[in-house]
């Protein structure tokens, strides 16, 4: 019998690194469709992880088996329908291996081992609850007009708000549903600097989760124009600064200035300094929508705004896993006279209307609003700002 054994051997990465690697996903999804009927060798968690995956991307499974149940499956492989998942910890894999040779079974996939356990930590909803971010667009539009922006900004008002007491009620909520641990607060736009209460809601979420990280992304426009009482208050509230470097005169270094003087903690978005020289132009993603919502499955797996499936999106009162979702919805449809749907209680909650068991079991899954994101076609552009009246809608698609 043919050896059909497939093992990727690409060297474990940090299995915490939300980003995977496009190519180990799409290649175990299309080894998968090919087969009439999937086992899963193993029945632990890293079997139930496989297992859930398989179930977003609606392929179905036959079952979880071993060598002792040979019998059972026997009959469908020897007719060539048949493919085996490698599904326990590596410490067993050469056993396994043996085992499977022994009884002629070599169509056979082998998941990298930080692959298959990263499918185990995003399915299981406790993994959820003790590494939850949130994430909050306070100001839907913003100050640069970038094209193609991720966020649809620019198709926003610098009005369109968050209301800071429609805020307070929602964690206010969120928080009474018994949600006590956060590991961090993204507080993003648009662009928030531009929010009339942006110290009032900082200093409110500061309050109600005083151990987490409280994260401002913000392109620095406004930030150059703090005066040192501001810059103060960011240190009074522990503020992480996340910041991008448009390129835009001294905004970007200057603002590192400001952070290391006043012993505020940030992170930087920019190229690396070589990359800067060649091109003295900014580089980004350009993430690309799908208008026939028919993204393959398995892409939402890869996503960067996935980020390990510990963060949730709150905005007016709904949870959803991403702005993508919300501001295509509210933006991108308006503008250019799509219909990009949202379902509710399977691409979003109602905040009020959920426990948290359901918003971790929630945090869990794939969206069919994911199939607007066309991952796949996603590439690096350069960065620059619109220069006409108005967007056109190849700017995302």
């Amino acid at each position: 019998m043919e050896n059909k054994y497939h093992v990727l051997k690409r060297p474990p990465e940090n299995i915490f690194d939300a980003f995977m690697p496009k190519s180990d996903v799409k290649e175990f999804y299309n080894w998968c469709v090919t087969k009439e009927k999937l086992f899963i060798y193993g029945a632990g968690k890293i079997a139930k992880g496989i297992a859930w995956f398989l179930k977003q991307c609606d392929i179905s499974l036959e079952g979880f088996v071993t060598s002792d149940t040979f019998d059972e499956w026997k009959t469908d492989y020897e007719k060539g329908i048949c493919g085996i998942i490698v599904g326990i910890g590596q410490e067993k894999i050469p056993q396994i291996r043996y085992n499977l040779n022994t009884l002629e079974v070599n169509d056979v996939y082998e998941l990298p081992p930080d692959v298959s356990y990263d499918m185990q930590l995003k399915s299981d909803p406790n993994y959820i609850r003790e590494n939850l971010n949130l994430l909050f667009n306070i100001v839907d539009g913003c100050n640069l007009n970038c094209k193609g922006c991720k966020n649809f900004s620019p198709l926003a008002k610098k009005t369109d708000i968050y209301e800071f007491d429609q805020i307070k009620k929602d964690l206010n909520h969120f928080k009474s549903l018994g949600i006590e641990k956060i590991n961090r607060v993204f507080v993003s736009g648009g662009e928030p600097t531009l929010h009339p209460n942006l110290f009032e809601v900082l200093s409110f979420i500061r309050q109600l989760y005083p151990q987490s990280i409280i994260e401002l992304v913000t392109n620095g426009i406004e930030l150059y124009k703090y005066d040192d009482s501001k810059w103060k208050k960011l240190k009074a509230l522990d503020i992480t600064l996340s910041m991008s470097d448009y390129n835009i005169g001294n905004i970007f270094p200057e603002n590192i200035k400001k952070s290391e003087s006043f012993g505020i903690k940030y992170n930087t978005m920019t190229q690396k300094e070589n990359e800067r020289t060649a091109t003295n132009k900014k580089e980004f993603v350009k993430w690309q929508i799908n208008l026939d919502k028919a993204s393959p499955p398995y892409t939402y797996f890869n996503c960067k705004r996935y980020i390990g499936r510990t963060s949730i999106h709150i905005h007016n009162g709904i949870i959803a896993p991403c702005c993508f979702m919300i501001f295509s919805n509210l933006y991108f449809n308006k503008a250019f006279n799509q219909n990009l749907i949202m379902i509710e209680n399977q691409d979003y909650v109602n905040l009020y209307e959920t426990t948290a068991e359901e918003i971790f079991n929630f945090a869990t899954t794939r969206y069919p609003y994911c199939g607007y994101c066309d991952m796949e076609k996603n590439k690096l552009v350069y960065w620059d700002k619109n220069k006409n009246e108005g967007h056109q809608i190849e700017d995302w698609i």
